[in-house]
């Protein structure tokens, strides 16, 4: 868990940011709001280029805790979808 908090703290200290959303647009993440129904979220990469999905129904707060928990997705496994 710590390798976590270490990748973190690398990620804010490079970006100069703790926002998850400034954090992936400086990653080249590109975050898309849809409708997704009941799914709050997920991540995928296809092609080498990341996304993160987001449920447009989500509230502004959920939607900066979804597009943070999709973030780590993408940093600690970018080649697994979390779609299925």
């Amino acid at each position: 868990m710590l390798h976590v908090y270490h990748k973190i703290e690398q990620l804010i200290n490079k970006h100069k940011t703790t926002c998850p959303f400034k954090l992936a647009k400086a990653m080249n993440i590109h975050v898309i709001y849809e409708p997704l129904g009941s799914i709050k979220g997920y991540y995928s990469k296809h092609f080498r280029i990341k996304f993160i999905h987001i449920n447009e129904t989500a509230t502004e707060e959920q939607q900066l805790f979804i597009c943070a928990h999709e973030l780590g997705h993408a940093v600690l496994s970018p080649n697994v979808n979390t779609s299925f």
